[in-house]
C-alpha cells in the first residue's frame, strides 16, 4: 500500500489520505524519529549544529509534516474513522514530542555547541532551543528531601511548628523549602 503520509517531498496529498494510512505512517515516522534521537544522543555523535540538524531535524520534520496533515484533516474533514485513527496516534506523537523537548542528553549536546561557530540565525535558534529545553524540564533536578525547613536563625524547627510554616516566601538570599517529592528546577 502506498502511504501518502510518508511522502513529505511536497504539499500534503490530502485527497489521498485515508484513516487507514495514519497508524502505519505514524509507526514508521515515530520509529525514524526515535532512531534519530538515539543516534544524536549517542556518546560518539558530535555536538555539532549541522550534524544534529542533518539527522534529527530531518526525521522530526517528516513526522511534524505528516502529523500536521492528519491533524488538519481531523479538524476540517472529521469522520468517525479519522477521529479514531487520530485519537489512537495522538498519545504516541505527544509522548515523542514531550520526550524530545525534555531529553537531558540532547540538552547536554546543545549546551556544548559553540555559538561563536554559528551564524546569526543559527545562534538565535540555538538560544531558543536551550530556552525550550529548560522550559520543557530538561534542566530539572530533584532536590534532596528536607524533613523540616530551618527557622530564620538557622536552627531546625520542631516538627510541632513546621506544619504551620511549611512555606517560606521566595525572597532573594533566603532559603526556600519545597515539599518532598516535588521536582525543583534550577539553572546551571
Amino acid at each position: 500500500m502506498n502511504n501518502p503520509l510518508l511522502d513529505t517531498t511536497g504539499l500534503p496529498l490530502f485527497d489521498q489520505i485515508t484513516p487507514d494510512h495514519v497508524a502505519p505512517a505514524m509507526d514508521v515516522l515515530l520509529a525514524e524519529a526515535d532512531a534519530a534521537l538515539a543516534r544524536v544522543t549517542a556518546e560518539d555523535f558530535p555536538a555539532d549544529w549541522k550534524a544534529i540538524a542533518q539527522v534529527l531535524d530531518v526525521a522530526t520534520e517528516r513526522l511534524g509534516k505528516s502529523w500536521g496533515a492528519v491533524s488538519h484533516l481531523n479538524s476540517v474533514a472529521d469522520t468517525p474513522e479519522l477521529r479514531a485513527a487520530y485519537n489512537a496516534a495522538l498519545p504516541r506523537v505527544t509522548e515523542f514530542w514531550t520526550r524530545l523537548g525534555s531529553d537531558e542528553q540532547l540538552y547536554a549536546k546543545y549546551k556544548t555547541i559553540d555559538p561563536a561557530r554559528l551564524n546569526a540565525e543559527q545562534r538565535q535558534a540555538h538560544s531558543n532551543a536551550l530556552r525550550n529545553f529548560v522550559l520543557g524540564g530538561a534542566d530539572c533536578r530533584v532536590r534532596p528531601r528536607s524533613v523540616t525547613p530551618p527557622s530564620r536563625n538557622g536552627r531546625p524547627r520542631s516538627r510541632k511548628n513546621s506544619a504551620k510554616t511549611r512555606w517560606t516566601p521566595p525572597t532573594p538570599g533566603r532559603w526556600m523549602w519545597t515539599p518532598p517529592n516535588w521536582p525543583a528546577c534550577r539553572r546551571t
